[in-house]
């Protein structure tokens, strides 16, 4: 028993006897006066600590009668949904219940609150407080057949009378705003990452020092003109090479990250869920707002470049690609890899890289438009080019905006395909 516990001399070992959370709460007591009481008081004096405690159980069995009730708060959203409590055992759910204690003591406690009608019915349901049967409201809202009121031997009859006020369609059109408003709020939030934001920030940090190494001088220099090396068809290969290893590689180092812990820090308040069910009308939009995008992106590219040419005076580069591409200097194996290069390499490397992970880790700290302008930024330094800085900080943006409305990378990876196609085109005109 001493190795199984792992006992070294001067230590104690306590056995209780009792069901397992009366078990929890004298052995907490026990804990506790052991402490205050030995004569060097180890509890430590004149101190906050602060911790979250989250992942509630919904559900728990009445130690009287064996059945399954609420652990709490009935009107809170399952974690998993309706599909949770329908495939889970109900002593495994989670709740959406998250609680601040300071030194042992609730400070504020709050929850995600379930607005879904089938998955409170059915939550109400395992818990032994289902409907008897149905009514339709005027309006086409089912209600449930409720008890003319609550039975004095039914302790649980007043939760059901609150279910069925919570599902009752409110008449006041400030509830309809109110509604509008949840749903613009819930259409800018991105779905639920597994990276973090110490993904985003070693990201970030990798890119600037990738594009700072040879120093500011060197770098202003690319940024207006260019890197003015002519470029063998084997010099553009190599680099090309080099370009796919470097941010393959990076966000292949992200990525195995994550298998390493959690990517959510544990200092902050809990994350909200995001895993929200997206609209169907994802590749609608997507095919929708293609268009647009590259012509608002191309049109800005045009503008940048007057305005800087005309007003500051500045002869800008075209990017160094672009200049190869229109050079006709390449063999036809080399134009295929180029063409190649040009078309795939963005959306599939990139967009993991910068929406997925930079994107993604960043908008769980800051405020999703931040996290787009930000990871944008990024998007439109590492190019380094002065003339598509613009187009290319507003092509960050839309990305993560179709990404966030969507829930899928497939959707800006195909707008930023069909970009790269456009130009692509148009500089073979």
């Amino acid at each position: 028993m001493k190795a199984l516990a792992k006992m070294e001399p001067g230590d104690c070992l306590f056995f209780m006897a009792a069901d397992v959370d009366e078990c929890h709460r004298l052995s907490g007591l026990v804990r506790t006066n052991i402490a205050e009481n030995l004569t060097n008081d180890i509890c430590e004096k004149n101190c906050y600590k602060f911790c979250w405690i989250v992942d509630f159980p919904f559900f728990e069995k009445d130690p009287e009668t064996g059945k399954i009730i609420f652990s709490h708060n009935p009107f809170s959203m399952p974690q998993g949904g309706l599909e949770a409590l329908n495939t889970k055992p109900p002593l495994e759910i989670e709740a959406y219940q998250y609680d601040v204690v300071c030194n042992g003591i609730e400070l504020s406690s709050g929850a995600i609150r379930n607005h879904r009608i089938d998955i409170m019915e059915k939550a109400f349901e395992i818990a032994g407080d289902a409907p008897h049967g149905h009514a339709q409201h005027p309006r086409g809202h089912r209600l449930p057949d409720e008890p003319e009121g609550p039975g004095p031997d039914d302790e649980r009859s007043e939760l059901r009378h609150r279910a069925a006020a919570a599902r009752t369609p409110h008449q006041d059109p400030r509830h309809e705003r109110g509604r509008r408003q949840a749903r613009q709020v819930r259409h800018m939030t991105p779905p639920r990452s597994k990276y973090g934001p110490l993904h985003a920030l070693a990201a970030g940090a990798v890119l600037v020092y990738a594009v700072l190494s040879n120093g500011f001088v060197a770098f202003w220099q690319q940024f207006l003109h260019g890197i003015n090396i002519e470029l063998n068809e084997k010099m553009l290969l190599t680099l090309l090479g080099y370009n796919t290893l470097f941010f393959g590689g990076l966000f292949l180092i992200l990525w195995a990250s994550t298998f390493f812990g959690r990517a959510r820090s544990t200092s902050g308040p809990p994350d909200k869920p995001r895993g929200r069910a997206r609209s169907p009308s994802g590749p609608l939009l997507t095919l929708l707002s293609a268009i647009p995008i590259c012509l608002i992106a191309l049109g800005l590219n045009w503008i940048c470049s007057e305005l800087l040419s005309r007003l500051a005076g500045i002869d800008l580069s075209d990017q160094d690609l672009v200049k190869v591409v229109t050079s006709n200097t390449l063999s036809p194996g080399g134009k295929a890899i180029l063409y190649s290069f040009l078309l795939l390499e963005a959306p599939l490397l990139e967009e993991p890289l910068f929406r997925g992970a930079i994107f993604g880790g960043f908008s769980r700290i800051i405020p999703v438009w931040a996290a787009m302008a930000l990871s944008g930024f990024l998007f439109a330094f590492i190019h380094v080019n002065a003339a598509t800085f613009i187009p290319l900080w507003f092509l960050g943006i839309a990305f993560a905006w179709l990404y966030v409305r969507t829930g899928t990378l497939l959707a800006p990876m195909a707008v930023h395909f069909t970009f790269n196609a456009v130009n692509l085109a148009l500089c073979l005109l």
